[in-house]
């Protein structure tokens, strides 16, 4: 009996041990203290906010800027993608962006609306979102950023934008004890920087250079314009074109006196500050091949004569490279021409604005 009873004794003396180790390894968690291991503290609700960066260009005349319409700057539905590491954690649609920027879970939502997501604080944060606005396309089921980088987005006039940033915490925040203590007291995440995942390509000046061998100068008009190969699909994220997607032509027309026929030479019209720009939008069109490149044509007369076409131009074309057309970008395209006798002679620039950095670079069509 005693020697059973000293060895019962040892063995409650090594489980209270083991006990004692256990919750002190707890305890060191909590506070911190687990070397390379992810500490998990309190509960934390996560606010989001978003940010559509300013579509905003110089004129090419160096006067003024030309901001975001307020089509292009609207945001009408949004989906909240909260991911943890690689693996989506979870997933938010239908909702809503307020005057202050907020998601919220109806239109037009005040604070009592705001989403949120419940997570438990780590450290480091495996944590990240994503926002997609404007899409009419659901992704649930979607497990992780490849699914939803596959979904094709087919709308590209609903203006689709799409930001992720990655969520972290402050060294001396530990969330809180309750998760209804946290839905008190939220902590905002923000904003997250949205950028268009279409691009956009306009007429936005037309030069009239000279009336050469022409005894008299014509007045001359622009009647249309003419785009094509403008691609009407796009992976979600993913920067490579959409492989399946039939290129579109689109046809705008107009009726704008780009040259009285009297005014002195070389004469300037703009569209831009005439407010009279034709807008095309396109998702990333990045073809190897040059004829599905996106390529434009002017429709224009000259004084009372029929209507005439200038050549296909492509844009974004370098000499012999061939930049493509990317997502949020503006391509603004500026027309010269010359007249020479019966002959009209014409010249494309392509100034390409960075929608998001608002950064220049300005590749000419070489002819």
């Amino acid at each position: 009996m005693e020697i059973k009873t000293i060895i019962s004794s040892i063995c409650l003396l090594l489980l209270a041990v083991s006990c004692s180790m256990d919750d002190d390894a707890l305890r060191d968690i909590e506070k911190g203290h687990s070397g390379s291991a992810v500490i998990e503290e309190g509960e934390v609700a996560l606010s989001m906010k978003v940010s559509l960066f300013s579509l905003e260009t110089k004129s090419l005349s160096g006067v003024g800027t030309l901001p975001a319409s307020m089509d292009e700057a609207k945001i009408n539905n949004c989906t909240l993608i909260f991911f943890e590491g690689g693996q989506v954690n979870s997933i938010m649609e239908g909702l809503f962006v307020n005057s202050e920027n907020y998601i919220v879970k109806k239109k037009n939502g005040t604070e009592d609306d705001w989403a949120k997501v419940i997570v438990k604080v780590k450290k480091p944060s495996p944590y990240s979102v994503m926002v997609i606005a404007n899409s009419s396309k659901s992704f649930a089921g979607c497990q992780s950023e490849s699914d939803i980088n596959d979904i094709i987005q087919d709308n590209k006039d609903a203006l689709v934008k799409v930001g992720k940033m990655n969520i972290n915490f402050d060294s001396n925040f530990a969330g809180y004890a309750t998760i209804r203590e946290a839905l008190e007291k939220p902590l905002e995440v923000g904003p997250v920087p949205l950028s268009q995942l279409t691009a956009r390509i306009e007429l936005a000046e037309f030069n009239v250079s000279g009336f050469q061998g022409a005894s008299v100068q014509e007045k001359i008009t622009v009647i249309g314009v003419d785009l094509l190969n403008l691609n009407p699909e796009s992976y979600t994220t993913n920067e490579q074109t959409h492989k399946n997607a039939t290129y579109l032509q689109e046809n705008k027309t107009c009726n704008v006196e780009v040259y009285d026929g009297v005014s002195e030479l070389p004469s300037t019209y703009s569209f831009v500050e005439n407010k009279n720009v034709l807008s095309f939008y396109s998702f990333r069109n990045l073809a190897a091949a040059e004829s599905d490149q996106v390529k434009i044509q002017v429709r224009f007369k000259v004084g009372n004569s029929e209507e005439r076409t200038t050549r296909q131009f492509v844009i974004n074309k370098e000499g012999n490279i061939l930049h493509g057309v990317k997502s949020g970008y503006v391509y603004r395209l500026v027309v010269n021409m010359t007249i020479i006798g019966d002959k009209v002679e014409t010249e494309l620039l392509c100034y390409t604005r960075d929608w998001l950095n608002n950064t220049i670079s300005i590749p000419m069509e070489d002819n």
